[in-house]
């Protein structure tokens, strides 16, 4: 398996990555501004990805790497679903699973035209060889969106506290040396060739990213609503419906999910049949605790 400084640059800030994750959540039992959504669809990149370590030994450091994605992933996801103590307090209630779909089947559908349309022969999806390497495309571009849940939630929970900016940071700077690698070895490894349906999902998630920022920075002044307006057309399209100035609504579809950015506070509401519950967490920027939370009343509509 040939190295190279990009690759282990890159294999170095998806670590600090994840180390900045897991002292959120297990160390500062913080998990305001991380997306279970984006977890879920990491461990499912994982899990498609690296399911050749049963078939195929690169070496120990490529074994370890990947066998060390997907148990933080599944610790990371689970401690989400299930959090416990201040993580609790913390953990902000996401869409129903269902809003996943509108990710992924997308990118499942492309990564079978990709792979059909390839000049490779792995023998058809139908064969070990070919299977593995379908799963492996649809990982591929399924990562390219995966970010997409977070950089939401991101821009309307306003108080995400410290470290999930830092985590953003080091999964984008991951992603944009592993193009450098993928360039670098299609030039100097006989082994690897240009594949450039990967040099493309590797730049669209680099600039997802640093376009989502750019977005954030104009939407933080008050004058500018061309930018929530670009933000809200995506979040909609991924079964966000939000609610601004204390609109009012007739509510929403069972396991949805309504979002509403007042002043200084972000409100969640979920209706579950009958029942609506409501979250508030604080947003104002002088609050000294990490968040204040009141679980709201639950109470059946008349």
């Amino acid at each position: 398996m040939s190295m190279n400084i990009y690759r282990i640059c890159g294999d170095m800030s998806h670590v600090i990555a994840i180390l900045i994750l897991l002292y959120a959540l297990f160390g500062k039992q913080d998990a305001r501004g991380f997306s279970c959504r984006t977890q879920e669809l990491f461990l499912l990149v994982f899990l498609t990805r690296y399911i050749d370590l049963f078939t195929t030994y690169y070496s120990f450091y490529n074994s370890c790497m990947k066998i060390m994605y997907i148990l933080t992933s599944i610790w990371v996801v689970f401690s989400l679903h299930f959090p416990h103590g201040r993580l609790r307090d913390t953990c902000f209630q996401e869409e129903s699973f269902h809003h996943l779909a509108r990710l992924v089947i997308p990118s499942l559908v492309v990564a079978i035209v990709a792979f059909e349309l390839s000049s490779y022969d792995y023998g058809g999806i139908f064969y070990v060889s070919g299977f593995i390497n379908l799963l492996w495309t649809f990982s591929i571009i399924q990562e390219s969106v995966a970010m997409v849940p977070q950089l939401i939630l991101m821009h309307y929970c306003r108080d995400m506290g410290p470290y999930a900016s830092r985590y953003v940071f080091f999964m984008w700077l991951y992603r944009t040396l592993y193009i450098f690698n993928w360039v670098y070895r299609a030039y100097h490894d006989f082994l690897f060739h240009h594949v450039y349906l990967v040099y493309f999902c590797g730049v669209l998630q680099s600039v997802i990213i640093v376009v989502a920022y750019v977005v954030g920075l104009r939407t933080s002044r008050p004058d500018n609503a061309a930018g929530e307006n670009q933000i809200d057309d995506i979040a909609a399209g991924l079964g966000y419906e939000l609610l601004r100035d204390g609109a009012q609504t007739d509510g929403t579809s069972d396991g949805g999910i309504e979002l509403r950015y007042e002043e200084t506070s972000c409100f969640v509401t979920t209706n579950e049949s009958s029942k609506e519950s409501e979250m508030r967490i604080s947003c104002a920027p002088e609050e000294s605790q990490a968040s204040q939370i009141d679980n709201g009343q639950n109470h059946h509509k008349s």
